[in-house]
């Protein structure tokens, strides 16, 4: 995020990442785990709701609308799901459901980040429906997210003078969308909604490594170590 506004606005990649870094710092240290799984919450509705609204933007910003923004996606084949070809050097099928299964079963089993918000839960019962829940969450907003792409492409096809084209960086596309094209206003929002993504996962990763290494390392070490001295 912070090479991608850097792209389109000129904001210093490495004050970026330092106040991102020191702010994401503060409070999951000062909330725990509760400010973590909250400030997801809050960020995960700006991030979803930033990402609605550019999309809607895009349609509009299409000279005939949806109808056109539809016939350019299936044009260039943007809505073609299934590829069953036997090539695993490309996304088919069978290279998206294998390593989609995989990927994911990893992560729901043995990733920190995830197992943290198991624990959290009060009983068996609150966790089944937090993984279920989370399950049908992801569906949609991988949809959303994967129109803005979609989006986006339709959106500089149909205007390819407003594309930065001496900017190699893929990244910044969708940051340069929103700096050049929405209201000064709403634009600032969604910056801070791909900000909020990152300081999403940053934070559940702060405090995933306090947990292991407090509890795996220092109070191994130091069995008898006082609540405060572990903080």
């Amino acid at each position: 995020p912070a090479r991608a506004v850097h792209a389109v606005t000129g904001f210093d990649i490495y004050i970026s990442i330092i106040v991102m870094g020191i702010v994401t710092i503060i409070y999951s240290t000062s909330g725990g785990m509760e400010a973590v799984v909250w400030g997801d919450v809050i960020q995960g509705f700006i991030l979803v709701l930033g990402a609605g609204v550019a999309l809607i933007f895009m349609i509009l910003g299409i000279e005939g609308g949806l109808s056109e923004f539809w016939s350019t996606s299936v044009e260039f084949n943007k809505f073609r799901m299934f590829d069953f070809k036997f090539d695993f050097t490309q996304p088919v099928f069978w290279v998206v459901l294998f390593g989609g299964f995989s990927n994911s079963l990893i992560t729901y089993t043995s990733d920190q980040s995830i197992i943290q918000r198991y624990m959290s839960t009060k009983d068996e019962k609150a966790t089944n429906r937090s993984i279920w829940l989370n399950s049908i969450l992801s569906v949609s907003v991988s949809i959303v997210f994967f129109l803005l792409g979609t989006g986006l492409f339709a959106f500089y096809k149909d205007n390819p003078a407003n594309m930065m084209i001496v900017n190699p960086n893929i990244d910044s596309v969708f940051p340069q969308f929103i700096v050049n094209e929405m209201p000064i206003g709403l634009a600032g929002l969604f910056i801070a909604a791909i900000f909020a993504a990152a300081m999403s996962t940053l934070s559940s990763n702060i405090n995933s490594s306090a947990a292991v290494i407090t509890s795996d390392f220092y109070r191994v070490v130091l069995p008898n170590s006082s609540h405060k001295s572990q903080l």
